[in-house]
């Protein structure tokens, strides 16, 4: 990803020599870069590793062949994500995996890796692991460890011939206290994957819903909260900006192409200041996301509870305890209600008692008349 680089106000003199801040390396910044930098390792590994499948396929020209994510289960307590790029290189490994904020993917948007540590995050999680590049035949294992002082260091261990694809797999062994989470954060992740990107899953089984709307803005999903997300490539951060709420709850992922936001180097969230809150509130109102969650929820959920209800004063208060405003009633009752209760023949016998101020009163009112 290209970086976004934020604009802020500055006041400086030229008469002064300038020169440029640097970074120390030292353990406790080794540290601070992948040990402490994420607050849920778990789901840490999950989102990098694949995100950096994807990234592989894409600089490879595979953008159609699917990675694969294996999770850790009792048959085999092994995480491990495997693509079909290009392999590495032995320089290639030292360069882009011996050296932290080293990447070869700042110069194009079709990348979502950009700052060249999200491969050093398995260290959150573990203290070794495993890299094996697949190149042109030859098979290279990789094994990266956290010595005694904490600093960390890495060798080649062994270099074989083979005859499987080119690509890198990267695993570490797991604690079987986590199968669970391993399994929940990879649905956590891949819930906001578009099906062209999803992996081939291994160990365990993610179920990733549709949604049951999507058009170039966002997508709407059914929920039982109320959700909103930004999604950015194939990474879903949630969204900064109060959105005001519907009455009914959904998951809504507002999509935006890579590179429209500059996000945290845990990239858990994305950098909010006045430009991104300003993006983010001009794309969400182009969409009639909350009429058209509305509209699918009462023909779907509503509707099988108008279609239980034997009487009029029973669908009022349905109305009411789920705060649908009148304006649905009068849109939804020639099609819906009208036939079903032959009774009343014209809605505003019915509406004149109803309001938004006190619907069951008024509906307490028409029972009487």
């Amino acid at each position: 990803m290209i970086p976004v680089v934020s604009k802020q106000h500055k006041v400086e003199s030229s008469n002064y020599e300038r020169k440029k801040v640097g970074v120390k390396t030292t353990v406790t910044t080794i540290q601070m870069l992948s040990k402490d930098l994420y607050p849920k390792p778990i789901l840490a590994i999950i989102r990098e590793y694949c995100a950096n499948a994807i990234d592989a396929h894409i600089k490879a020209g595979q953008k159609n062949n699917r990675f694969i994510l294996h999770l850790p289960n009792r048959l085999d307590p092994t995480f491990y994500v495997r693509d079909f790029g290009t392999g590495l290189t032995e320089p290639e490994v030292d360069a882009f995996l011996g050296e932290y904020f080293s990447s070869n993917k700042t110069d194009s948007n079709d990348f979502t890796g950009m700052i060249g540590i999200g491969a050093f995050s398995m260290f959150a999680y573990t203290s070794s692991f495993l890299v094996i590049s697949y190149k042109d035949g030859i098979k290279e294992t990789y094994a990266f460890n956290e010595a005694e002082d904490g600093s960390q260091e890495y060798g080649k261990v062994s270099s074989v011939p083979t005859d499987e694809e080119n690509g890198v797999q990267i695993q570490c062994a797991v604690r079987k206290d986590d199968f669970n989470q391993f399994l929940e954060d990879a649905h956590r992740v891949l819930k906001f994957y578009s099906p062209a990107h999803l992996p081939e899953v291994r160990g365990g089984e993610v179920n990733i819903p549709s949604p049951f709307y999507e058009d170039d803005n966002v997508k709407i999903y059914e929920s039982d909260i109320q959700e909103y997300n930004i999604v950015q490539g194939t990474i879903g951060y949630p969204c900064p900006v109060y959105l005001s709420h519907s009455f009914v709850s959904y998951r809504y992922d507002f999509k935006f192409p890579i590179g429209t936001f500059a996000v945290t180097p845990a990239r858990d969230r994305i950098v909010e200041n006045s430009d991104s809150n300003s993006k983010i509130n001009k794309h969400v109102g182009k969409s009639n996301y909350k009429e058209i969650a509305v509209k699918h929820w009462m023909k779907t959920v509503f509707q099988k509870q108008i279609d239980d209800q034997n009487n009029w004063i029973d669908v009022c208060r349905l109305f009411s305890s789920n705060n649908v405003p009148n304006n649905y009633f009068d849109e939804y009752f020639p099609k819906h209600l009208a036939p079903k209760f032959k009774n009343i023949s014209h809605k505003h016998k019915l509406m004149k008692y109803l309001s938004p101020e006190n619907t069951l009163y008024r509906c307490d009112k028409l029972h009487k008349t």
